[in-house]
């Protein structure tokens, strides 16, 4: 059995459309969709449709996807702050229908026997992965200096045969295949029966690396073997359809900041959200989320830098 694993499209139709037909060309079995599936990219509606309607696939659902369940049951006349006005686009633009399919996507699942499916990788392994190998933390254990698939891949398999609570996790998950997805960043790695697969973001990567990536998990006789692939494609067409778009009419500084961040392949986004806090801080402004006004005078501010 052969499946394709991809996470984190935000959005991103070309890179989902070119990592599908790698997929398709590759004898695939099974797709397993996990999870964040808008935001960042225009194309929301198509991306939700073509998942939602993929033959023999399955979804599971994602942080973003809790934004819109959480969106769902507020009032839209207090839509009016700064800082998630590109949110609440994406609200509007995604049809009623999508948002009800998103809405009722469940959080974890279980594909055929020992397939385990979760955007968090918490869901398995506790925080280890986002507190201490995200791609914030790279960053700053590599400075300047952009680090490769092999220096990501060393640091990772150091902090998991360090980290005390990932080692008690393992220690009590049973056999398995445990993917996951929400970081970003594109790694897996085998500990006797128990495999741990990130395919990283589809549409959106901070890995350091462009592309489109996602894994093909194959398991034939209870062999499991990983191929991780990076499906190029034309980016630049995404952004310069972000660019044209009413999205990026209605919400200039989200987008300007994504723009970045997808051109980099890093982290940009939680930079300039600190720096926020900092400036908002500094005016005496304690108004959260953020106003209009604070929130474009910061990323004034951070543009001086």
């Amino acid at each position: 059995m052969r499946y394709a694993l991809i996470s984190d499209v935000h959005g991103n139709y070309p890179a989902l459309c070119a990592v599908l037909e790698d997929a398709n060309s590759a004898n695939i079995n099974k797709y397993i969709f996990i999870g964040d599936y808008y935001m960042c990219f225009p194309y929301s509606n198509q991306v939700i449709e073509k998942i939602r309607n993929y033959p023999n696939s399955y979804a599971v659902r994602g942080n973003e996807e809790d934004r819109i369940e959480m969106l769902s049951k507020k009032d839209k006349s207090t839509w009016t702050d700064g800082q998630f006005q590109a949110l609440y686009w994406y609200y509007n633009e995604i049809t009623s229908e999508n948002r009800k399919y998103l809405k009722e996507l469940p959080r974890s699942a279980v594909i055929d026997e020992h397939l385990h499916a979760a955007h968090w990788s918490s869901e398995f392994i506790g925080n280890v992965e986002m507190e201490k190998f995200s791609t914030s933390r790279l960053q700053q254990r590599f400075g300047d200096r952009t680090p490769t698939k092999e220096d990501i891949i060393t640091v990772i398999l150091e902090i998991l045969d360090s980290d005390a609570t990932f080692n008690k996790r393992l220690s009590e998950l049973d056999d398995g295949v445990y993917i996951f997805g929400h970081s970003h960043i594109q790694w897996h790695k085998q500990y006797g029966n128990k495999f741990f697969i990130n395919p990283g973001s589809c549409g959106f990567p901070i890995d350091f690396s462009g592309g489109a990536p996602y894994t093909i998990l194959e398991i034939e006789n209870g062999v499991v073997s990983v191929d991780e692939r990076r499906i190029m494609y034309d980016e630049d067409k995404c952004v310069n359809d972000l660019l044209n778009s009413s999205l990026y009419m209605h919400e200039k500084v989200w987008n300007d900041i994504i723009i970045k961040e997808f051109k980099a392949h890093s982290e940009v986004l939680m930079h300039f959200l600190m720096f926020v806090e900092d400036y908002a801080n500094k005016i005496n402004d304690k108004i959260r989320p953020y106003t209009k006004q604070t929130w474009a005078e910061a990323y004034s501010a951070w543009q001086q830098l």
